[in-house]
Parts: structure tokens; sequence; C-alpha cells
């Protein structure tokens, strides 16, 4: 039902809901009405954090719209684009990844890809292609909707921060920083707490990232307590804050506090089965934290889990960013245990899926290259 896991507006959105649907006869005559009350359940719980029930609502949605004779084309767009979010918040991040695409293919049809409707999906897809590790597309993507937003108004702090890790994972950290910062002034000056934030959040992994610590810290200490105070515990962005913590701890060679605070991210976004993804890459960064410990072992089971769920998430023949860290935390970690077979294939795993991620100038892709 789709009250269930819901609470507060949401709850009592959810139960009208399921009162209509009771009271509504299951007649094909009726089918459009259930799709359109599911389709709407679904956002409500996705909203509402049930990435399992907004799957269920948004696949029978779609199933119902597809055997109507009567729906619109307007109709199925939209449940196809619930099904795609739906799926992105399940963290079936691939099948979302394919969904998405059967969209934009039908925007381009009907000629309204270049609308403001289309830029919410590019925007959501986007951001979805960050989380698979595919920032090229990524940045595509949202550079598109950022082109078209500054018509109206200047990019808001959501869009701006999902921009500056695609540029982070490319390797473009002083232009992510360049654009947060950019953004943060806007932020600031307009009061805005919550995209203050979110911006100094961004900041901080970028400082990480160029070695400021001691910056990147400065940002983490102001953040930890308005996020205690906005935000309910187990958010999500407390596991992100850790993580952060964490691997500022690790490059500065305080690895057995990086592991804590490491957990304590792993503990956040394992909390959540739409969130395994990011549970992925904490378990890959403990990896080579164990690594560095020569705790091979342990580093060579973390690594391993960090890729078993990736694939869960990914599907197969996604090539990600995120996979090929994986791989080649694993090919280090074989090359310590004096496993030159194994290492070079890890290797060669990871330069695929750099290669086709990042591309062939990137320094990870080259690393990879140099222990095949």
């Amino acid at each position: 039902m789709a009250a269930d896991a819901v609470s507060g507006d949401g709850k009592d959105s959810a139960q009208r809901i399921d009162q209509l649907l009771a009271r509504l006869p299951r007649d094909p005559e009726n089918g459009e009405v259930h799709a359109d009350c599911l389709d709407f359940a679904s956002t409500v719980a996705r909203f509402a954090g049930d990435g399992a029930g907004a799957l269920a609502d948004a696949e029978l949605a779609e199933k119902l719209f597809g055997a109507s004779q009567s729906g619109t084309e307007w109709e199925r767009l939209s449940a196809m684009i619930t099904l795609a979010d739906a799926r992105r918040a399940a963290g079936l991040l691939g099948a979302a990844d394919q969904t998405y695409a059967r969209v934009a293919m039908e925007f381009k049809r009907i000629g309204v890809e270049d609308t403001g409707f289309a830029a919410t999906l590019y925007n959501n897809w986007g951001i979805l292609l960050v989380n698979l590790g595919m920032p090229i597309r990524a940045a595509q993507l949202i550079e598109r909707v950022r082109a078209f937003d500054q018509g109206y108004s200047s990019p808001d702090a959501f869009s701006t921060t999902n921009c500056a890790a695609a540029l982070l994972t490319l390797g473009r950290t002083a232009e992510a920083r360049e654009l947060l910062e950019a953004s943060l002034n806007r932020a600031v000056a307009n009061s805005n707490r919550t995209s203050t934030t979110m911006v100094q959040m961004g900041l901080a992994r970028v400082n990480s990232e160029l070695g400021n610590l001691d910056e990147s810290d400065r940002l983490l200490a102001q953040i930890e307590p308005v996020l205690n105070e906005m935000l309910p515990p187990g958010h999500e962005a407390f596991g992100a804050l850790h993580y952060i913590k964490a691997q500022n701890l690790e490059k500065r060679g305080e690895h057995t506090a990086a592991l804590r605070e490491a957990a304590l991210a792993l503990g956040v976004f394992s909390a959540r089965p739409g969130l395994a993804y990011r549970a992925a890459t904490v378990h890959e960064s403990m990896a080579g934290i164990r690594l560095a410990m020569g705790n091979l072992p342990e580093a060579l089971a973390e690594v391993q889990q960090a890729r078993n769920i990736f694939e869960a998430a990914y599907g197969p023949g996604i090539k990600s960013y995120y996979v090929g860290k994986a791989w080649l935390t694993e090919a280090k970690i074989d090359n310590s245990k004096g496993d030159r077979q194994n290492a070079r294939s890890a290797a060669e795993a990871a330069y695929q899926h750099f290669a086709s991620s990042v591309g062939e100038t990137h320094p990870l892709t080259a690393e990879a290259k140099a222990l095949r």
C-alpha cells in the first residue's frame, strides 16, 4: 500500500491514494485511472524515501498505461519518466539510465528536446550519470541544462554541485572549484542556508582532492552543526561528510582514524538500499586504506565487495569510473602480494573502464595502463 512506508503530509497523501484505488473497480475501463494514481503514489513514495514502493508502483503504472487503448502520449511519457526516477531512487542505476535514454528519444521524436520540461529530465539523468561514474556524458547533459537555465536565471546550487562533481571526476578540479566558489557567493548573497551548505560540501571535497586538507576540514567543521540542525540522523549528507573526513585523514596518514570515519559513512549509506552504490565507493576507499596499512586480505575482501555491489547497482555492460577505481585498487593489492598475473588482469579491467568513462588522457587511465 502507498501509505505503509511514509509519514506526515506524505502519509496523508498516500492514504488518500490507497482509498481511491480501493474504490475503483478492477476492470480495463478504469485502467488509466489506476495508472494515474499509481504514478502519483510512486512519486509520493520516492520523496518519502521508500525506493522499493516507488519502483513497484511505477512499474505497474507503466504496464497499465502500455496496455491502455485510450491513454495519451503524454501520460505514457510521464509514466516512463516516473519509472526512470523510481529506478534511480531504488539504486538500479543502469536500468534507470536505459529508461532515461528511452524518454530522451521520445522527446526528440515529438520535438520537445529543447524545452524546460526536457531540461528537468536531463538534470536528473545527469545526476544519475555522475553516480554511475560516467562523468563525460554527465557533464554534457548538465552543461546543457545550465545553458538552458542561464536564459532565465543563475544556475542553482544543486545543478552546480552536480556539474562540479562531474568535472572533479574528470580531473578538472580547478574548474570545479571556480564553479562552486561562484555558486557559494550567490548563495551567501541570497542568505540561502541550504544552498550555502550544499556548495560548502562540494568545496570540501574539491579542496580534499587538491590537497588543501586544512581548508577542507574547516569547511566540514562549518557544515556539521548545520546538518545536525537541518536534517534527521542518518541522512545521506552525513555519509558524505564522514566520507570526506575519511579521505582527509587517509591523506594525512592517519589510517586508523580514517577507517573509523569511513565506517560511519558506510553505516549511513548501507542503511538505504537505494544508496548501495555509495556504500560501494566507501568499501573501495577502505580497501585503499587497508592496503596502505599492509592488511592485504582485508583490503582484497573490501574491494571485491565494492565490485559486487557496483555490478548489482549498475547492471551488465556499464563502463564506470568507480568500477575502474575498484579494479585499479585490486591490481595494486595483487601487486603487493606478488601476484603479477592477477594484477595485470585487474589493471586491464581498470584500463577498459577508465578509457571509456573518463578518457585516455586521465591520470588513472595512464596508471592502469602502466600496470597492465
